[in-house]
């Protein structure tokens, strides 16, 4: 059904919110270049060598398809900052527009409407797969699902006809990972599994072109997904399957995707931005505050509740801490992507403030599944003045408070400044093509003639 949704069967709003999300994306891509793990998986890329299928964003280097889609993606994610998905927990465009760029560049002459919809329609199956099949503890779904959008994207944009476009996913589900192993720990890979799983996903549909095979019912099978990864080794719920079916190809979830607007582990967005309106509407001062209480789910504490350490990797560390960005709030009085180098997450002020950021759960904040967790926070801020407290169940970005044209076109600037990939020239030449992305002819256009510094 997928193979034959065109671009004049999506309906116009959703088109014109995917290509925020396509600038969004590319612009926290550009944020990346520096960041750590990246030039040391750029450079291995090119040491690899190989074909100059497509370009590797910020460096201008040109290499073979996979591996410049997975180039791509790191950058995408390291910084924390790409769109989610909040009722599948999922990342994911970070998976999607790498892996339909890089095969779009790789096969040439492929328009902007034709681009714009394999990503509609990979970021619809990512979403549908993270809300119907909850996974086992453990599984990290940006990756364990987002190389099915990833192949899907590439697929789609290779033409393949229905038979091998099912190959691709088969094959996709043969590579299928991605845990939270890395997260916990605070290492790189938290920021190179979607990446891996956007490599895969392109490696699966160019497989497929050339007539590999792959197991057809990798959802539903005996040994599909929903039974291999479901968080139940029961039958799979029928409720489930027709979720995952429902409107096919009709309705896109990409349409409730989220923007974030800190650089950081979405499960603290609503922490910190109760802690920046609570600080600018009363005259909160760091020196005054003599701790802070934030109650969250048991799911949020267990990914950014602990008690603020830095380890191997500080960036990450800070990116997955309450404690940590709930002082930089109330220290900076903003959550920027300044924040999160080295030397302000070791700043002594912050570090000591961050002692006295209290995270506890609330058993009245329920997860809705092992891996959709509740971003809900209540912030409570004790002062001699007296106590400040505010409860917010979502914050800005989320569908319900949304972000506008003229706020996205901001952060994909100040994304693109603070990367230093691009001139101030070179900015306004790649937001233009962006923008009236459906009319380009040949998507190569926007990115080959790019000065990248």
């Amino acid at each position: 059904m997928l193979r034959g949704v065109t671009f004049s069967q999506i309906p116009s709003l959703t088109v014109e919110r995917a290509k925020l999300f396509i600038i969004d994306t590319i612009g926290v891509a550009l944020a990346g270049k520096g960041a750590e793990g990246v030039e040391a998986a750029v450079d291995t890329i090119m040491a690899i060598g190989g074909a100059k299928d497509a370009t590797i964003l910020c460096y201008g280097k040109r290499a073979p398809a996979p591996h410049a889609a997975m180039a791509n993606a790191m950058m995408i994610h390291c910084r924390d900052y790409d769109d989610l998905y909040e009722p599948g927990g999922v990342h994911v465009n970070v998976s999607v527009v790498p892996a339909a760029l890089a095969v779009a560049q790789k096969k040439g002459g492929v328009s902007g409407k034709e681009f714009i919809t394999a990503v509609i329609l990979a970021v619809d199956l990512v979403c549908r797969l993270a809300v119907s099949v909850p996974v086992f503890r453990g599984w990290h779904v940006t990756s364990t699902f987002g190389i099915f959008g990833a192949a899907l994207a590439a697929g789609l944009i290779l033409k393949l006809p229905q038979d091998s476009l099912a190959d691709a996913l088969g094959i996709a589900y043969s590579q299928a990972a991605g845990t939270r192993q890395g997260r916990l720990e605070g290492s790189l890979t938290k920021r190179l599994q979607p990446a891996l799983a956007c490599q895969a996903g392109v490696l699966a549909a160019l497989l497929a072109q050339r007539g590999i095979t792959g197991p057809r019912e990798w959802i539903e099978g005996s040994w599909g997904l929903a039974r291999v990864y479901g968080d139940s080794h029961e039958s799979i719920k029928q409720q489930s399957i027709e979720k995952l079916h429902a409107a096919l190809g009709k309705t896109f979830l990409g349409d409730e995707l989220s923007f974030k607007c800190y650089p950081c582990c979405k499960v603290a967005h609503t922490a910190i931005e109760a802690t920046l309106d609570l600080a600018r509407e009363n005259n909160i001062e760091a020196v005054e505050v003599k701790k802070v209480l934030v109650e969250v789910s048991s799911g949020a504490y267990n990914t950014v509740g602990r008690p603020f350490e830095i380890r191997k990797n500080p960036q990450v560390d800070a990116q997955f801490s309450i404690p940590y960005t709930v002082a930089l709030a109330l220290i900076k009085k903003e959550v920027r992507l300044s924040g999160f180098e080295e030397k302000t997450i070791r700043n002594p002020a912050i570090f000591e403030l961050s002692k006295r950021v209290h995270v506890m759960v609330n058993p009245e904040m329920i997860d809705s599944s092992t891996h959709m967790v509740n971003l809900a926070a209540k912030v409570a801020i004790h002062t001699d003045r007296g106590i400040f407290s505010r409860h917010l169940a979502t914050c800005r970005g989320n569908p319900l408070r949304p972000l506008d044209k003229e706020e996205v076109f901001r952060k994909f600037q100040d994304c693109a400044t603070y990367g230093k990939a691009l001139s101030e020239k070179e900015i306004e030449k790649i937001l233009d093509s962006l923008t009236r992305l459906e009319d380009i002819e040949d998507i190569d256009e926007i990115f080959s003639t790019i000065k990248w510094l």
